[in-house]
């Protein structure tokens, strides 16, 4: 039987343009619990994973030209999972005891006024490194997994699924990874179950918002190279980012991706399950979204960042080209693509009323107010920022621009064009931030498990981060904000490595305040309140109000170093004692 094949599209063609550069996506999902027996299980759960859905078994035809995909055969055995599923046992500076040992160490060593010098963390500087990293595309699977083990104790892990972007989003990490640790609690039930089949293979993002045939390819092609190719250039180059980028390390888009590419570089912290739940509480008081709460929250932290800390001599608007990436799966129908002859002997299910199919089907939309009449700190509330984002995030799903946007990338920024599109870019950087928000929590339809029953025991997920790595044509920092039974928090950023530890530390402060913004204070008066109350060292300890840690990957050593940030997280509530642990057109997603 022929496999399935498929050509690439929109955002597809653009994160597979380059084969040298790696544009990854990274989940991670810290678990506790009976360790031993979800390895026992695991290798099963992910050959299932990978056999029920197809895109995690795609591979680029070579030679083909537009780049078409292959689906290849189901997984036939559990041998096929060698260079899917690697365990890894920890060594002793990696198990958690050693990293708990640093961070207390570095608590115990500086005054309580001063910040805290995070240590490195073992885990964090694998992520980092592993997404810089670019795979085959003719040969090798967009997924595959490690599984970090400490040994020393048998009861805590981290499964870390790494997927290429031009076959995932943020969302399809967390479905798999969903899915797997489901199976594997299945399948360590006495009674035998019988496993769902393959999804059906679903159309591209572009292929359900665009008409696609031979005369509307010329159309779309001539209207990119034409009309938005010439605005592209215009107002890329009237871009100035707000904070200074690392401009040893990032390299212009003159016409081609720049070889090397430009590296990206994380952060990682976690806040308080009371933060999140005051937060999730005042959003619906006020009637907003979560989303837009974190998008004011954003220009906050930027605001600080740029102001020194105090938004109270600003007279000018701040203003902030930002974007927001957004999970297009409910906004369009996703047809299943027409596989040939033999699709109705092919077992696969049919339903698609609760299904998120695997693929990169998130797109950025672009706020217009941030950047254009900017945020005056003295006129707007920290809530008439947020309503305000609601309102246009509203209006760019119902608008043309992400249909146009989306063409451009299609017709010019491809592996065909790779030589020369046409697009120069300084410094590849196209925004200053653009934000993606993960709902993982149980205010969703479907949360990530906070706890599996495996057998006798059970395995605990405390956190679940998302990172992603970009190569190119970026903005230059991307906040993931990740809802679980707290909020978990990654930086990709491209900014010097000082401002881009401030603009973190004052991200994740601004976002765990936001139950603690009030109605009638301008968005300046919020930010200097909170300013003036963060001063607190909050330590990683386990017992504090608000565990947080982070890490900074020193582009130049590779080694870790400390955040400002860190030493001004503080919750500010008796509630967390308990608590553990103009108009642009954007080409990034």
């Amino acid at each position: 039987m022929a496999h399935p094949t498929f050509p690439l599209y929109g955002y597809e063609r653009f994160f597979a343009m380059d084969p040298g550069a790696s544009a990854k996506l990274a989940h991670v999902a810290t678990l506790r619990g009976d360790i031993p027996g979800l390895l026992k299980h695991l290798p099963q759960a992910v050959f299932h994973a990978f056999n029920r859905h197809p895109k995690m078994r795609a591979a680029i035809l070579p030679g083909s030209v537009p780049q078409k995909v292959m689906i290849c055969p189901p997984l036939a055995d559990m041998s096929e999972l060698k260079s899917l599923l690697t365990v890894h046992e920890c060594s002793p500076d990696e198990e958690e005891r050693a990293e708990q040992a640093r961070i207390d160490a570095a608590n115990d060593n500086v005054p309580t006024s001063s910040p805290v010098a995070i240590p490195q963390l073992r885990w964090m500087e694998f992520v980092q490194s592993e997404c810089e990293k670019p795979l085959d595309r003719e040969k090798d699977f967009p997924f595959y997994l490690y599984v970090h083990v400490d040994n020393s104790t048998k009861t805590f892990a981290r499964l870390i699924l790494f997927a290429d972007h031009y076959m995932s989003d943020p969302t399809s990490g967390a479905v798999i990874l969903r899915e797997i640790l489901e199976t594997a609690a299945k399948l360590s039930a006495a009674t035998p179950m019988e496993f769902p089949g393959e999804l059906p293979l679903r159309e591209s993002l572009y292929e359900s918002t665009h008409y696609v045939n031979a005369w509307m390819n010329v159309v779309h092609e001539a209207v990119s190279k034409y009309v938005m190719q010439p605005l592209m250039n215009f107002d890329t180059n009237s871009f100035v980012p707000l904070l200074p980028v690392q401009a040893e390390t990032q390299l212009d888009f003159a016409g081609s991706p720049p070889n090397p590419p430009n590296q990206s570089f994380a952060l990682f912290a976690q806040g308080s399950e009371a933060s999140m739940r005051s937060a999730m509480a005042r959003c619906k008081e006020e009637q907003v979204t979560l989303q837009g709460a974190l998008i004011a929250a954003t220009t906050m932290a930027f605001g600080l960042t740029k102001h020194g800390g105090s938004l109270r001599q600003c007279t000018e608007p701040m203003q902030l080209r930002m974007d927001v990436l957004g999970d297009m799966r409910k906004q369009v129908t996703l047809n299943t693509v027409k596989r040939g002859l033999f699709d109705g002997l092919l077992q696969h299910s049919d339903s698609n009323e609760s299904e998120l199919p695997v693929g990169l089907y998130s797109t950025p939309a672009h706020l217009v107010f941030t950047s254009s009449e900017g945020v005056d700190p003295h006129e707007m509330s920290f809530w008439d920022v947020a309503r305000k984002a609601d309102h246009e995030w509203e209006c760019a799903l119902l608008g043309h621009e992400l249909k146009m946007q989306s063409m451009f990338v299609n017709e010019v920024l491809n592996a065909e064009n790779s030589a020369d599109s046409g697009l120069c870019v300084a410094n590849c950087a196209l925004s200053d931030v653009t934000l993606s928000y993960l709902d993982c929590s149980d205010a969703t339809a479907l949360p990530f498990p906070n706890e599996l029953a495996l057998g006798n025991n059970n395995v605990t997920v405390e956190d679940l981060h998302v990172y992603n790595s970009h190569p190119s044509l970026s903005s230059t920092s991307k906040v993931f904000v990740t809802a679980l039974s707290h909020f978990n928090y990654a930086l990709m950023y491209k900014l010097e490595p000082d401002i881009a530890q401030q603009l973190f530390g004052w991200l994740v402060r601004c976002t765990e305040r936001i139950g603690e913004y009030r109605e009638h204070d301008t968005f300046a008066q919020a930010a200097d309140r909170l300013a003036s109350g963060a001063a607190t060292v909050v330590p990683i300890d386990g017992t504090s109000m608000a565990q947080t840690s982070e890490i900074a990957i020193d582009p130049a050593t590779g080694t870790a170093v400390g955040s400002a940030a860190k030493a001004a997280v503080d919750v500010g509530s008796d509630e967390g004692a308990a608590s553990e642990a103009g108009n642009h057109q954007d080409v990034e997603c």
